[in-house]
């Protein structure tokens, strides 16, 4: 069985949730008064983002949940997406599994959690020095339905869940060439686990990234993970290290190479 996961239509209607970004003070826009005053409702020619767009202080990541799935007839709406520090900053997956949100500009680091009846939780922490957008930078959540978990690990990896530990997920994109960088080699230097795998349509057991640009790290023990990554030229690639990864639960991170 091979691993299924509803990206393709994602990365385009995810893209149509963005707000307008600095067209906030377009004055073409009906109603808008062409200033820039933060919390001015007249200002907002993107109302669907409350007032984030006309104030300086704030910033908007946005992301999606994909889901990994034994099937192609899964939905990602509906699933609750909060900030780990502030779970009332929140925001619910629309139909296509989009979600935004608003952090304060000079926050560096964030941790969001996924939340939904009948689905695993998912972890990711986020750079916030450069991790915005949801395609460029791969703020996806892969997130498995609960009663598919263990019987797709045991199908397609041969591998029984251990409740006591987690899954995690280290990506990889370069700056010049984009996201889902093929050919980096992933570690975890200090935690155990029983393997590390690909998990694109052709799962395989291997530290080095394919063509999705992620590998997976199958029942790590919990603990702060220390982390490398190096780019297919051998050079260091840059991430947040350690992360906090957590016992039932899918935790990612994305690193950027040259």
């Amino acid at each position: 069985m091979l691993l299924t996961v509803l990206l393709v239509p994602l990365a385009w209607s995810c893209h149509d949730r963005r707000s307008n970004g600095d067209d906030d003070d377009d004055a073409t826009v009906e109603g808008d008064d062409d200033t820039d005053d933060p919390g001015d409702d007249d200002d907002d020619d993107d109302s669907g983002h409350g007032s984030d767009d006309d104030d300086s202080s704030a910033e908007t990541v946005f992301g999606s949940v994909d889901i990994i799935t034994m099937t192609t007839d899964q939905e990602a709406g509906g699933v609750r997406v909060y900030y780990l520090d502030d779970p009332e900053n929140d925001s619910i997956t629309d139909s296509d599994g989009c979600w935004d949100i608003t952090f304060p500009r000079n926050l560096k680091v964030a941790t969001v959690v996924t939340e939904a009846e009948e689905y695993e939780e998912a972890r990711f922490h986020l750079d916030l020095t450069w991790q915005r957008d949801r395609t460029e930078d791969m703020i996806f959540f892969n997130v498995f339905r609960t009663d598919e978990f263990a019987p797709f690990m045991s199908k397609v990896f041969g591998l029984t869940t251990d409740p006591t530990r987690g899954i995690l997920e280290v990506g990889a994109k370069s700056r010049s060439l984009g996201p889902r960088l093929a050919g980096a080699t992933v570690n975890v230097t200090n935690l155990d686990y029983d393997m590390v795998v690909t998990a694109n349509d052709e799962p395989a057991e291997t530290n080095v990234t394919t063509d999705d640009g992620t590998n997976f790290f199958m029942n790590i023990e919990p603990g702060m993970a220390e982390i490398t990554v190096t780019g297919p030229g051998g050079e260091d690639c840059v991430g947040l290290t350690p992360v906090e990864v957590v016992a039932d639960s899918m935790t990612h991170v994305i690193f950027q190479c040259d």
